[in-house]
C-alpha cells in the first residue's frame, strides 16, 4: 500500500530547515561582536576566562557568532555566542580529552543577550592559549534537508516507521525524487559542513539527538568539521541548546567519530 506522495512531501518539508554555512576567511577583523574564530572573543565585565575542571587550563577559544551575521533566528540568550573547548594533548590528555566534552565536562560556552562593544572587557589571549588571528566568518545561506541515511538513522519524525507500516516500496528512491523535488538540482548539504541551524548529520548510526532533563530534544546550534581555530574535532561536532531551559548551561556538545 503505498503511502500518499503529497502526504509524504508535506512529512519531508518539516526536514528542510534553514542553515547558514561557516565559511573562514582571509580577512582579519577587530570588531569585537563579529562571527571570528581565533583571537580574543567578547567578554562582559565579571564574565571570566573559562578554565578546564581537568587540568584547570584556560580553555582554547574556538568561535564566536552573532545573530546578526546569519539571519538565523535565535533564542534570545543566543545573540551572541562563543565556544571554548579543552583540547589540550600534553600530560593531561587522558584526563581533559575531546570526548569529555560529550559529557559536559570540558567545554563552555559564553552567551550574551545584549552585547555592546562598551561592555566589551579588553583582555589578553592567555598565555597557555597560542594567539591566532581573528578570522572573520564569511555565511552563506542555504536550505538543509538530510539524505536518506540520516534520517533513517536519525528517524526525527517517525518517517521510516511510516513507510515501513504503509508497506511504501522503494522508499530511498521515492524520498530521492522528493528530495529534488523539494530542493532542486543543486548539491545537497553533505555531512562534511560547517553550518549554524539546520539539522546535524550524523555520520553514525549510534548517534541521537541529545535530550534536556525533561526529555525533550535539544535544538541544533552548530556543525562543525574537521577543525577549526586550530582545534581538532575529530570528524564532526555539534552544538546542541536547550530552548526550555535557557542557560549558559543548557548546551550539549556531541562528537561524530568517523
Amino acid at each position: 500500500m503505498p503511502l500518499d506522495p503529497l502526504e509524504l512531501e508535506r512529512q519531508l518539508i518539516r526536514l528542510r530547515a534553514p542553515i547558514a554555512r561557516i565559511h573562514v576567511t582571509d580577512t582579519p577583523t577587530d570588531d569585537v561582536l563579529a562571527s571570528f574564530v581565533g583571537g580574543c572573543p567578547y567578554l562582559e565585565e565579571g564574565t571570566d576566562w573559562p578554565v578546564c575542571v581537568f587540568c584547570r587550563h584556560p580553555m582554547a577559544f574556538v568561535v564566536q557568532v552573532h545573530a546578526r551575521d546569519h539571519g538565523i533566528v535565535l533564542p534570545d540568550a543566543l545573540t551572541l555566542l562563543s565556544l571554548f573547548v579543552c583540547a589540550r594533548t600534553d600530560e593531561c590528555e587522558s584526563s581533559c580529552g575531546l570526548s569529555h566534552a560529550e559529557h559536559g565536562e570540558n567545554f563552555v560556552v559564553r552567551t550574551f543577550r545584549s552585547p555592546r562593544r562598551e561592555l566589551h572587557r579588553a583582555r589578553e589571549v592567555p598565555a597557555s592559549q597560542p594567539l591566532r588571528e581573528s578570522q572573520l566568518l564569511r555565511f552563506e545561506r542555504s536550505w538543509n534537508l538530510p539524505d536518506f541515511t540520516t534520517v533513517e538513522s536519525r528517524d526525527p519524525f517517525g518517517l521510516m516507521s511510516t513507510w515501513r507500516e504503509a508497506g511504501v516500496a522503494a522508499p530511498a528512491r521515492r524520498y530521492d525524487e522528493l528530495r529534488r523535488k523539494l530542493s532542486g538540482e543543486s548539491r545537497l548539504d553533505d555531512a562534511f559542513r560547517r553550518f549554524i541551524g539546520g539539522w546535524p548529520c550524523w555520520t553514525n548510526l549510534s548517534d541521537r539527538t541529545p535530550t534536556c532533563t525533561d526529555g525533550e530534544p535539544l535544538v541544533h546550534v552548530m556543525q562543525i568539521w574537521d577543525s577549526l581555530a586550530g582545534i581538532s574535532f575529530y570528524e564532526q561536532a555539534s552544538l546542541f541548546h536547550c530552548a526550555i531551559h535557557p542557560s549558559a548551561n543548557d548546551f550539549a556538545l556531541v562528537y561524530d567519530h568517523t
